[in-house]
């Protein structure tokens, strides 16, 4: 009965309050964020430079079998 009477409450009430709005970025975040993002693109460049240097590495040995 207790569950019903929940179930009605949240009916009558309708759907969830809205999500506030985030507040402005101050320089302090933007300085924070901007210092994240340049570290991720460095991690995914060499990330990228260590494929591309294994690629050429299994591709381009020579072999010296003789």
């Amino acid at each position: 009965m207790l569950f019903d009477m929940m179930k009605e409450a949240e009916q009558k009430a309708g759907g969830t309050a809205p999500a506030p709005e985030p507040r402005p970025l101050d320089e302090a975040d933007k300085e924070v964020l901007q210092t994240f993002v340049e570290r991720v693109r460095q991690q995914v460049l060499a990330e990228i430079a260590e494929k591309q240097r294994e690629t050429a590495g299994s591709n381009g040995g020579s072999s010296d079998d003789g």
